[in-house]
């Protein structure tokens, strides 16, 4: 995320006064991809639907912690503010941390294609 999608994200915001709409659908499905616990195995795994699914990063552990108070709008806005993490506050990029805290919250109740087809519906042609 941090080589390939930040930059791409930060040149948007460059050129563009508008969020864009499948980069916070991807941040937030990244980020509650990353939603983990360690298993009695000592692995991280996430969790959908009942079935787990193993969650090999590097960065498996930082986001156990940060997910650790369920706090969909915590999450977001302490992970965005990690300057270390990703090279820039991402935080300060106009509507996107409000943008991924409300994908990621319809990714949560309602699945990720119901979450696909809102962004479709939505979409505005620039």
């Amino acid at each position: 995320m941090k080589q390939r999608n930040v930059p791409l994200l930060i040149k948007h915001y460059s050129k563009f006064s508008q969020t864009p709409a499948h980069m916070a659908l991807g941040f937030a499905g990244f980020l509650l991809f990353m939603k983990c616990d360690i298993n009695e195995s000592g692995n991280y795994v996430g969790k959908i639907n009942d079935l787990e699914y193993p969650v090999q990063d590097d960065h498996a552990g930082y986001f156990a912690e940060k997910w650790s108070s369920n706090n969909i709008d915590d999450l977001v806005d302490e992970t965005f503010r990690d300057e270390e993490f990703w090279g820039t506050d991402l935080s300060l990029l106009n509507g996107f941390a409000e943008a991924v805290k409300k994908d990621l919250r319809l990714l949560t109740r309602d699945g990720s294609m119901n979450a696909i087809q809102q962004l479709e519906l939505n979409k505005i042609i620039v």
